[in-house]
């Protein structure tokens, strides 16, 4: 994806007018300041294009990788091409539910379903097991819309790979524990606060086993620290 970068102008004019006052008149201050304000409303577009495409490459890359699965399990399994349909008719209908919820959601197909990922930022704060109000209300979002159906719910917390530090004394057995407990957490609450009933609802802690994105960089690390409410099929 192609990033736009804008030259760091701002700061030289201005700290030329700055440095060297009297040398400046009021007509060239004005004509800086109007450049500022250009460079900056460019910076703006700029950034809300870089936005924008990577949004767009999100969606393709989830698009490619529903027909690579779909693909897959019609091999493995001989499914026929209804039950193929089925398949993406659920998570058709699910992207429909959750798109406007948070940018932090995606939705993807799994073995045994449709899961909902939704970043660990937006629930937790790092290293803790505590829901905050943030994620309180954003749980609540995804329960009002998944208590409508009749599927099958798993809750499943995942990790990075980077050992548990600050609260390492309450989860001695690091992130498979830490996971676990987020997803406990999360599951609990789509029972107590989303009115699901308890039999539609299970958990699981797989810590860093399953990453989505590579561990090796900030931004992989980011997206495997998640959890995921998985939608069963049948």
């Amino acid at each position: 994806m192609r990033t736009i970068r804008i030259p760091s102008l701002a700061t030289l004019l201005l700290t030329s007018l700055v440095v060297f006052p009297s040398c400046v008149s009021n007509e060239r201050y004005e004509a800086a300041s109007t450049e500022v304000g250009n460079l900056d409303d460019a910076l703006r577009k700029s950034k809300q294009q870089n936005e924008s495409l990577r949004s767009e490459n999100e969606r393709l890359t989830n698009e490619l990788e529903l027909v690579r699965l779909d693909l897959e399990r019609a091999r493995n399994s001989g499914a026929s091409e209804a039950e193929v349909a089925a398949l993406r008719s659920q998570l058709d209908s699910l992207r429909s539910k959750f798109s406007n919820i948070d940018d932090g959601i995606k939705v993807r197909q799994v073995k045994g379903g449709t899961a909902l990922s939704v970043e660990g930022r937006l629930l937790f704060e790092q290293g803790k097991d505590e829901i905050t109000p943030r994620g309180a209300e954003l749980l609540q979002k995804i329960a009002d819309r998944i208590r409508t159906t009749n599927y099958m719910i798993r809750v499943e917390g995942h990790t990075d790979n980077q050992p548990v530090r600050a609260t390492a004394a309450k989860y001695p057995m690091g992130n498979l524990q830490l996971a676990g407990s987020r997803s406990l957490k999360v599951a609990h609450f789509l029972i107590e606060k989303g009115g699901l009933t308890r039999e539609r609802v299970s958990y699981a802690g797989y810590g860093a086993e399953k990453p989505v994105a590579d561990n090796g960089t900030d931004e992989g690390r980011s997206q495997n620290r998640r959890v995921e409410i998985v939608v069963l099929d049948g």
